[in-house]
């Protein structure tokens, strides 16, 4: 079993996480995303999709999210892998939108990134995050 443990980082009320994506010609790029385990799947902002090499034009399919200003459609991309915290998945399923946001969000982290692992985020004390895989 592997695991990691970093501090958490609260910014405007949110949770940000290093995540490293992978461009379409296999380059290693960082971003922080916010972390929404509430979220049932971990999606792009189109701006960073477009940026990697994902335009609309390379859906996989569509997506619709439900957001505080109503329906949202966006689509879906494969994106060769997806990075956090030393844990790996390839050919990684994540939907692309646009976010209607006062905050520039890359990304939203969500609960499909952690489904086989064991989370725990500590808020009281330490204000970090165990993921163990």
């Amino acid at each position: 079993m592997q695991s990691a443990r970093r501090q958490l980082e609260f910014r405007d009320g949110l949770i940000w996480i290093d995540v490293e994506l992978f461009t379409s010609d296999g380059y290693p790029v960082t971003e922080q995303f916010v972390l929404d385990t509430a979220t049932s799947n971990t999606s792009l902002s189109v701006e960073v999709a477009e940026a990697l090499g994902y335009p609309e034009s390379k859906k996989q399919g569509n997506a619709t999210y439900d957001t505080p200003h109503g329906p949202v459609l966006g689509y879906t991309v494969r994106l060769p892998a997806f990075k956090v915290m030393g844990r790996e998945l390839q050919d990684y399923l994540v939907g692309c939108q646009v976010f209607y946001s006062r905050l520039h969000v890359p990304g939203i982290l969500g609960l499909d990134f952690f489904l086989g692992t064991d989370l725990l985020l500590s808020l009281r004390k330490q204000k970090s995050i165990h993921l163990a895989w």
